[in-house]
């Protein structure tokens, strides 16, 4: 299948026919040139900003039908599939839709918006609704923008069977040269989502500044199943990118979920246990709190022992309220990983992780009181639920491996109002980092991440997805960064959209069947 992505020139509602002309013949160039699917951005006609230049914006929308009907005959003329991102008005409502012509220039699908971003809500009515589409070469889905930050819609599409997800997008960016200009979704987001789906990503964005306002990233890019960049455009041309996909290559399938575990991505927003942690009041001069996180290898319990009795020591000298320490690389029985670091607690809380045999991994939390909190490694056939443990500097959670890559795992601590997530790997990935910045913005927490990989550095990152600090790759080291509630407590990402309220539970029930 020839994909043609076609990153169009951002332009105000007041020039829609200029928008318009300018669309057909994009599309035209890509019919000629042997495209089998040519995808235009989100609400390339009129433009994005509705609210503003509402007189003209509406009267644009007079000549909907004729630009539908114009573009159907183009998929017909050269039997080629198209995807347009439009404005509808339907009704009563202002609706943010992605459209999706046949090779007979017929309308097969539609996907309305649902991640209202900022502004959106000032005018578009939000989508509920997450379905794929048949075409000869497999099934797709479809999302908008800031849909791809919520990661039960890609994940639904992907369980439904869609081979490749299409992304119609004005992705935002802020730079003083335009060459510079980049965005969480194109640094992380999307690879993520491709990844852990193992699905294609075809990205299309608008290029320019629409009124004044609105900076459009441009890059629009194909993304592979290992959420790889295939190909993409800069961010400061209007043009076609071209390139070829194989839906049929195999790249593995996703790791295994466990729904049975996941009930409480499908509550109700304000039966939410995150939701009273959202509204308790907080004193920030009392909830300054630092978390540290040590880098070491031991080879044996005794080695353990002995370099946790210094990291520990070294922690409370950082002012450290919680430490993390390293996965064992040998076995160890809880009470005799418990006994080898407890002695040397004061006021601190460590966390310690070993395995008991290949198979079997858990995490101990421990302060001076004895052990407050106890994790295991989900396995297939004995899953156990997440336990989203209460301290005195929060509310922690830990995973462990590849359970970074299961969105899930980490959607359910942070609605359980989880406001640290420790992270314990046994090995380097080529995505890691990406994951963990997008499983901390996607769920505005903290994720503290070490391995006990050879080369591979501990990391902790902030509820923005930003890396507050990192330890030297390969070296002993202990890492301290401030963890605050009253960061991970706000869930807003910009006026109008919050990960916890901007969710549609009611709507995710698909997550719940294998």
């Amino acid at each position: 299948m020839k994909l043609a992505l076609l990153q169009i020139g951002a332009d105000s509602a007041l020039n829609y026919k200029n928008t318009q002309e300018k669309m057909l013949r994009m599309l035209e160039t890509a019919g000629e040139n042997g495209a089998d699917f040519s995808i235009l951005p989100e609400c390339t006609y009129p433009a994005y900003m509705a609210g503003f230049n509402s007189e003209n914006y509406y009267k644009a929308l007079e000549f909907n039908d004729e630009l539908l009907e114009k573009i159907g005959c183009i998929a017909h003329k050269y039997s080629m599939f198209i995807a347009v991102g439009i404005s509808v008005y339907e009704g009563n409502m202002l609706r943010n839709v992605a459209i999706v012509f046949n090779e007979m220039g017929e309308i097969i699908h539609s996907t309305y918006k649902s991640n209202l971003w900022h502004f959106d809500h000032k005018c578009f009515t939000a989508g509920e609704e997450f379905k794929t589409f048949d075409t000869p070469w497999g099934k797709m889905g479809m999302i908008i923008c800031a849909d791809g930050r919520i990661p039960e819609i890609a994940r639904i599409l992907a369980l439904d069977g869609a081979k490749m997800i299409i992304d119609l997008v004005n992705l935002t960016s802020s730079s003083m040269n335009v060459k510079d200009f980049t965005n969480p979704q194109y640094e992380h987001y999307i690879n993520v989502r491709a990844c852990e789906n193992k699905v294609w990503f075809a990205v299309c964005s608008k290029m320019g500044v629409e009124d004044n306002c609105v900076c459009n990233l441009g890059r629009s890019m194909v993304i592979n199943p290992d959420g790889e960049y295939v190909s993409q455009l800069s961010s400061d041309v209007e043009d076609i990118l071209y390139c070829d996909v194989d839906l049929t290559q195999d790249f593995g399938k996703p790791l295994r979920r466990n729904p049975e575990l996941y009930t409480i991505i499908t509550e109700e927003n304000e039966n939410l246990p995150v939701m009273k942690y959202m509204n308790e009041p907080i004193i920030p001069s009392k909830s300054q709190f630092f978390t540290s996180s040590v880098q070491f290898k031991a080879e044996n319990l005794k080695e353990f022992e002995e370099k946790s009795k210094r990291y520990i020591k070294m922690n409370a000298y950082c002012d450290g309220n919680i430490v993390f320490l390293p996965q064992t690389t040998f076995c160890a029985q809880p009470k005799e990983l418990y006994q080898s670091v407890s002695k040397y607690i004061t006021e601190e809380i460590v966390i310690a992780v070993s395995k008991v045999n290949d198979e079997e991994k858990y995490a101990l939390a421990i302060d001076k009181t004895g052990v407050i909190g106890i994790w295991h490694k989900t396995k297939l056939n004995n899953s156990v639920p997440y336990a989203c443990v209460a301290t005195n500097y929060g509310k922690i959670g830990v995973i462990f491996d590849d359970e970074l890559y299961i969105p899930e795992i980490a959607r359910c601590y942070m609605l359980m109002g989880c406001h640290i997530l420790f992270v314990s790997d046994s090995k380097k990935r080529t995505m890691d980092n990406k994951f963990l910045y997008t499983r901390a913005s996607e769920n505005k927490i903290y994720l503290v991440r070490n391995s006990a990989s050879e080369g591979d550095m501990t990391t902790i990152v902030n509820p923005d997805g930003k890396t507050m600090a990192v330890s030297l790759k390969g070296e002993e080291q202990i890492i301290c960064a401030y963890t605050l509630p009253s960061y991970s407590a706000c869930k807003g990402v910009v006026p109008g959209t919050d990960v916890v309220i901007s969710r549609i539970g009611s709507k995710y029930s698909r997550l719940l069947r294998k």
